[in-house]
């Protein structure tokens, strides 16, 4: 089990690279998991979390392809 929440974000995002979870898996995990992230109480994470959502979003807005 990851120890920090990054970790644990980096493990459902190779879950999700090496195809084990859909996007729409990996993205049903992320959400609930990182919506309320303080960057100051883990910056780590939060930047984390901020980078895939927003290639999430350009992906499903047709701007990247899988």
């Amino acid at each position: 089990m990851p120890d920090s929440l990054t970790q644990a974000i980096e493990t459902r995002l190779e879950r999700y690279l090496q195809r084990e979870d859909s996007l729409a898996d990996f993205e049903a995990w992320l959400v609930p998991e990182t919506w309320d992230i303080s960057p100051q109480s883990d910056r780590a994470a939060h930047e984390l979390a901020t980078a895939i959502t927003l290639r999430i979003a350009e992906f499903t807005n047709g701007d990247w392809t899988e």
